[in-house]
């Protein structure tokens, strides 16, 4: 640029700031207001031109880059301006280039270009000298040019951009020259794709890939190109050939890529199919020619098919081989497995030698033979049929015929047998399947195998499993009966073999459960439930082995009321019956009785022992009547007033008794129970005897021991039978007597007993009668506390007392014998029971000349606290099942009232005598009676 520099000041520039001498402008300012000065005088005096001459601008422009893909990135026109005499006072502004645009690109159609606003192009400028007139100053500016794609073939084309002038804006100076230019080549992008198949055969059998090549005219630009492409041809996706995606890529910097046809292995049989595939017009790319190609997918052959026939029969006797052979309708390409099963009467292991199930044909054959080796077997074996049927499988299909047979010839048979092995006179319930018959084909060799037996109903109603089976490899069949409605059955096998016939019998007793039969009571059931499960129990085991003599006299009984329960119902259930232990629980009943014995003899004692005597010495003295017993203190007074009276027994021959007391008692004890629908009645009779000693530690206070015994004896109504028990018991007792009125009193005993049972069986179905013996232990303990109240009114005493009691026994198991098959196990038995008494005596003295007599009378209310009716378990000795039975028993009686009446004598030196009756009311099914008698002395 040439122009005068002060032309260059503009007071209205941006920037400019008056007054401001810290500013590089002002001072410059001023300089050039010195020069206009000067420059009018110049013009004044001789018009000189206002101009100073200066170094011109510079301007230069690069392609940045040089060349871009058409479609692609944008590139950039960078122009520079160096000013060297740029002036200072303007620091930082612009200059404007002007520019045009050249080259074969055509704009808006080739590309687009951006900062070249009305072909001027605003360059910042940079003063680079401070505080200066005139400087350096440079400035840049860019023009980008963004190419278009197009789908045209038109070679690379030029974008020429070039500068003419350069001005300042505002600035009143004519534009400079600053003439430069560059150019940037747009490369065309437009690439031509074609394709060819590269690989035009793909096969299914060897599944050998086909292959297309797709090639660009030149390599494809950065980013690649994605071809587009579609399918045809009969070849169908997914059945001749997987799937292609439609697309493919060519990387950045190549020009070709190819396309994999991977064959699918389909079906044998598939026939050749054609993929074609064709370029579709895309972005970025051309379709050339060749536009489309073609690669074919080979099919594969039919499969041959196979057939198989038999061409000889094997025979057991003469060892011959049998054959098969397989045949493909054409030689096997490769080796070929062909699968078969095997049907028939024949068996493997025994009629053949076991085969494989597959035969190979081999590559290049087409049959191939299977084998069938005989096994000898046994004399007898039967003619057999081997079928083999060919089965599915890779490389070949089944064709006609798809099975052969043929015959494997047994041998010449041995004499046949056919026997019983199991099932027969077996005892069962009706409508409820029996046990299997079982028979066993047998010849000198041992069991027949593969002969059929044939199963008939002869005798009775009823079913069968099945009417015809085939002997096992041991020869047996076997057949299911479930009985009928009737009682007799009879079921006959037949074998048909070797043109001769064979039979064999069984025979069954089928009836309703004896359990069900009507008149019985529920132990009676019981016990006939527990026949109804051993009988068949015992049947089947003595069919397996051989049974004791009591197994099988248990079994043959059973068998007899089970064969009469259909036609005599009423000899069967006087036989139930007569088997049912009722009886059983009668020693459950006495030994809480027999413990009560001595419990009544302790509480007399323990009655004579209460108090001390007043005034004529008998402290220590009583008189015991049956279970009541009159205190010695009370009697001394009786006496005393007696002998006051006259009466024979007088204080001058009262002795004087020391602290040592002994005494002895007895009781006498009978009744009966009447037979209910639980337990048999019986009589019985029971003596009792009861020895001991005690001592008076002090007035009040008395502790003895005594030993007692106990001898009972029972006669049972049914049939018969007995029991006989004795028993021992211990006893420690005390009484506290604080005042004559007022007393307390206990005791504790423990017993135990032995026992003899006889019981006797007889029914009619017997034929006879039988006893069952047993001999058992038992044990119990009794507890005791009482307490009661004495009135004396005039020579009368009144005794009111309550007492409660608690009695514990247990009877050991027990088994009988003698009876055979008939013979029990009673299991264990316990007893326990706990009542109160509330009672009241009265009593009066008689004084006469050589006694005084004591006359008596009493009346008690006994609650009973315990049902004590629980069951009585047991089992058939000979059973070894041990299938069990329960019997009820009756319950104990909750209240009962004892009447009792006495009378007791006082002789001198201490001597007592007494007698006395005792009976209870309001007992259920029983009754009982009491005698008892003692004597007692002191020492």
């Amino acid at each position: 640029m040439s122009t005068g520099n002060c032309a260059r000041l503009n007071w209205g520039q941006p920037g400019h700031h008056d007054g401001s001498d810290a500013s590089p402008g002002i001072g410059s300012g001023r300089s050039c207001v010195s020069r206009f000065l000067l420059a009018g005088l110049l013009l004044i005096a001789g018009s000189m031109p206002l101009t100073q001459a200066t170094a011109a601008p510079t301007t230069t422009i690069t392609a940045d880059p040089s060349s871009i893909q058409e479609g692609g990135e944008p590139g950039n026109f960078i122009i520079q301006v160096t000013d060297p005499d740029f002036p200072c006072f303007l620091n930082e502004s612009t200059v404007e280039v002007s520019v045009a645009f050249g080259g074969s690109a055509i704009f808006g159609v080739d590309y687009l270009a951006t900062g070249a606003t009305g072909n001027l192009v605003s360059v910042p400028m940079t003063l680079q000298t401070p505080d200066c007139e005139f400087g350096q100053a440079s400035g840049t500016a860019l023009v980008r040019i963004d190419p278009l794609a197009d789908d045209l073939v038109e070679g690379d084309e030029t974008v020429v951009l070039g500068s003419s002038t350069c001005s300042i804006p505002g600035f009143e100076a004519p534009p400079t020259t600053c003439a430069a230019s560059a150019t940037m080549t747009i490369l065309d992008s437009t690439l031509i794709a074609s394709i060819e198949a590269s690989d035009p055969d793909a096969s299914k059998e060897t599944l050998d890939p086909g292959e297309f090549l797709v090639s660009l005219s030149s390599p494809a630009g950065e980013g690649g190109v994605t071809v587009t492409y579609s399918l045809s041809g009969s070849a169908v996706a997914g059945v001749d050939f997987a799937p292609l995606p439609g697309t493919l890529v060519i990387p950045a910097g190549q020009s070709s890529a190819t396309i994999s046809v991977t064959p699918l292995p389909g079906n044998p049989g598939d026939p050749d199919a054609d993929l074609i595939v064709t370029v579709q017009p895309g972005q970025g790319y051309a379709v050339g020619a060749p536009a489309s190609a073609t690669v074919v997918i080979r099919g594969r052959p039919a499969l041959p098919e196979a057939s198989i026939t038999a061409v000889s029969n094997a025979s057991k006797e003469t060892a011959t081989r049998g054959e098969y052979i397989v045949n493909l309708s054409r030689p096997a390409g490769e080796d070929v497995t062909i699968f078969y099963n095997l049907s028939g009467s024949a068996t493997p292991g025994v009629d053949f030698e076991p085969l494989s199930g597959t035969v190979r044909v081999l590559a290049g054959q087409a049959s191939a033979p299977i084998g069938v080796i005989p096994i000898s077997g046994e004399q007898g074996s039967p003619d057999t049929e081997l079928t083999a049927s060919l089965q599915p499988g890779e490389g070949y299909v089944i064709g006609t015929p798809a099975s052969a047979t043929l015959s494997i010839t047994g041998r010449a048979g041995l004499p046949l047998a056919l026997t019983v092995v199991s099932g027969n006179d077996q005892l069962a319930t009706s409508r409820q399947s029996l046990q299997p018959f079982v028979v066993r084909a047998t010849n000198s060799a041992g069991g027949v195998a593969g002969l059929v037996v044939l199963w008939e109903i002869v005798q009775g109603d009823g079913s069968l499993s099945t009417t015809q089976s085939t002997t096992n490899a041991s020869g047996e069949a076997s057949t299911v009966l479930t009985p009928g409605d009737q009682t007799q059955y009879a079921v006959r096998a037949t074998l048909s073999a070797q043109g001769i016939a064979l039979s064999a019998a069984f025979n069954a007793v089928a009836s309703a459960p004896l359990a069900d039969l009507p008149g019985m009571s529920p132990g009676q059931r019981s016990v006939a439930g527990a026949l109804d499960a051993l009988c068949p129990a015992l049947n089947t085991r003595g069919q397996q082995g051989t049974l004791t003599s009591g197994e099988q006299d248990l079994l043959n009984q059973c068998r007899t009321l089970i064969a009469n329960s259909g036609t005599n119902p009423g000899a069967v259930v006087q036989g139930v019956v007569a088997l049912t232990p009722e009886q059983a629980s009668a020693p459950r009943k006495l030994i809480t009785q027999i413990s009560s014995v001595q419990v009544d003899n302790l509480t007399e004692r323990l009655s004579a022992l209460r108090s001390g005597a007043r005034g004529i010495s008998l402290r220590g003295l009583s008189v015991g009547i049956g279970d009541q017993t009159i205190q010695g203190g009370l009697l001394a007074s009786a006496i005393k007033q007696g002998v006051e009276s006259g009466g024979a027994a007088s204080a001058d021959d009262a002795w004087p008794f020391e602290r040592l007391g002994i005494f002895i008692t007895g009781d006498v004890q009978w009744g009966s129970k009447n037979k209910t629908i639980n337990e048999d009645g019986f009589t019985f009779d029971t003596l009792g005897l009861t020895a001991g000693a005690d001592y008076r530690f002090t007035d009040g206070l008395i502790l003895g021991a005594a030993l007692g015994f106990a001898s009972t004896k029972v006669d049972i109504d049914a049939a018969g039978g007995s029991l006989n028990g004795d028993s021992w018991s211990l006893s420690l007792y005390g009484t506290y007597y604080p005042t004559d009125n007022f007393y307390l009193e206990g005791s504790a005993t423990y017993g135990w007993d032995t026992y003899d049972q006889d019981r006797n069986i007889a029914y009619s179905l017997l034929g006879g009668s039988r006893q069952a013996k047993a001999n058992f232990d038992g044990s119990q303990y009794s507890l005791l506390f009482g307490a009661g109240y004495d009135l004396i009114r005039g020579g009368n005493i009144i005794d009111m007392y309550g007492r409660v009691r608690y009695t514990s026994a247990s009877l050991d198991d027990y088994r009988e014998r003698g009876a055979s098959g008939l013979d029990l196990v009673i299991r264990g038995q316990d007893a326990v029971s706990f009542v109160s008494i509330l009672g009241a005596q009265i009593s009066r003295s008689i004084s006469l000349q050589k006694a005084v007599l004591i006359p008596q009378g009493w009346i008690e209310w006994e609650h009973e606290f315990e049902k004590g009716d629980d069951e009585v378990q047991g089992y058939f000795a000979h059973d070894p099942n041990r299938f069990g039975f329960s019997l009820p028993t009756d319950a104990l009686d909750t209240d009962l009232i004892r009447l009792g009446v006495g009378l007791g004598a006082q002789f001198g030196q201490g001597r007592v005598a007494f007698v006395s009756f005792q009976t209870s009311l309001g007992m259920e099914d029983y009754s009982e009676y009491n005698v008892t008698a003692g004597i007692r002395m002191e020492f």
